[in-house]
């Protein structure tokens, strides 16, 4: 398929991602209510309740308008201007060889080409991680090798301190996905579990993919995580080049396949 890929992925070029689309600053929303100014009727909403309640007792019919059929649209206050958050991170430790990295790379390659497709306020930052965690660059991001072991909830802590931080300053909806082979410190893997539970309370959605190794079945982080039930999580693993497309709709649907 060559370097990160062609044309399987360009179809996700195309598709309008709903999680890209935040609120225009000053956007005001058309409320549908029941009272209202006759010169804010809605005649065709008005029509089929009409025709709904008419058919509770014969036939579907327009006819008789009673006060209960009428509906009005209503301006709402304006809709806060949302944001959207991207936050991309990366295990660079010593066990993410090679092919591990191709993946990852070919994965976020095609992400970033989805999300710079489609207008909007979007944020997106990157951060690596091996027995520490740190921000990076874009350039960085794909470029640079970590070494060493690998503690996994270094890199949630980092992604609290964005948070807290600089997402704390506006209203963002935080998207994140984190890519790894799944080894992690034996000793480090409760805690990764209780900080991914919190991160979960303050983000519309994170995805762990997990990159499997040569020696499928060794415990990894994947069993770990497995005791999480939430509609904000998904946890996901490929094992080779074809993979990586369901991958990404999986994180494009917010955990659909």
């Amino acid at each position: 398929m060559g370097i990160y890929g062609d044309s399987c992925f360009k179809d996700l070029l195309l598709e309008d991602w709903g999680f890209l689309q935040g609120e225009a600053e000053g956007e005001q929303s058309i409320d549908i209510q029941k009272t209202g100014p006759l010169s804010s009727i809605d005649k065709k909403r008005t029509l089929l309740e009409n025709i709904k309640r008419n058919a509770l007792s014969g036939p579907p019919k327009m006819g008789g308008f009673a006060p209960e059929d009428l509906r009005f649209r209503v301006i709402g206050k304006e809709k806060e201007e949302t944001n959207t958050a991207i936050i991309a991170v990366l295990d660079v430790s010593g066990s993410m060889g090679t092919r591990e990295r191709y993946l990852a790379h070919t994965f976020y390659h095609w992400l970033l080409r989805v999300l710079r497709k489609k207008p909007g306020n979007r944020d997106i930052v990157f951060i690596h991680h091996d027995s520490g965690a740190g921000l990076v660059d874009e350039k960085q991001f794909f470029t640079l090798k970590g070494g060493g072991g690998t503690k996994v909830s270094a890199a949630y802590q980092k992604i609290l301190e964005l948070i807290g931080g600089k997402f704390a300053r506006a209203k963002y909806d935080i998207h994140g996905v984190h890519i790894t082979d799944g080894n992690n410190l034996s000793i480090d893997n409760y805690l990764c579990l209780t900080l991914l539970k919190g991160l979960l309370t303050h983000m519309k959605f994170f995805m762990y993919l997990e990159l499997e190794g040569r020696e499928a079945g060794a415990p990894t982080l994947m069993d770990v995580f497995s005791t999480i039930r939430s509609q904000r999580f998904k946890a996901h693993r490929i094992s080779n080049e074809g993979e990586i497309y369901s991958a990404l709709r999986c994180f494009l649907t917010g955990g659909g396949e």
